[in-house]
């Protein structure tokens, strides 16, 4: 049964060409969004842009969404607020956001994945 587990361990979650201006605690992973072409990538991120602005103020250059090397999102994406308190609420506000039938965002602090990676397996 443990062998069916995929920690997704594989998966790189690097920052790209976001540079954390305020910490890593103005900065989310918003996690299983849909996974996009390249045509449709821009319209993805506008979407996604409108959704978070609503609540706080995304930086300049404050959003990074990973592609594979065919030109296809990875379904995540990575998003940088101005404060931690603003990146908090982000997180809580859209963590189960249901954004279509097949997707709902899970959302966590970024600064969480460094603890997380630290979690000896069993």
């Amino acid at each position: 049964m443990a062998d069916d587990y995929d920690s997704g361990a594989d998966e790189d979650y690097s920052l790209g060409e976001l540079e954390p201006e305020k910490g890593f605690d103005a900065i989310i992973i918003v996690d299983n969004l849909p996974v996009v072409s390249s045509d449709k990538y821009d319209k993805l991120v506008g979407v996604i842009k409108k959704t978070y602005s609503q609540i706080a103020t995304i930086c300049e250059n404050g959003l990074f969404m990973p592609k594979d090397e065919n030109g296809m999102s990875k379904g995540f994406a990575f998003i940088e607020f101005q404060t931690g308190d603003e990146a908090s609420a982000a997180a809580t506000q859209t963590d189960g956001y249901q954004l279509d039938r097949n997707h709902v965002f899970r959302v966590n602090p970024y600064s969480d994945l460094a603890r997380y990676s630290q979690v000896a397996e069993e």
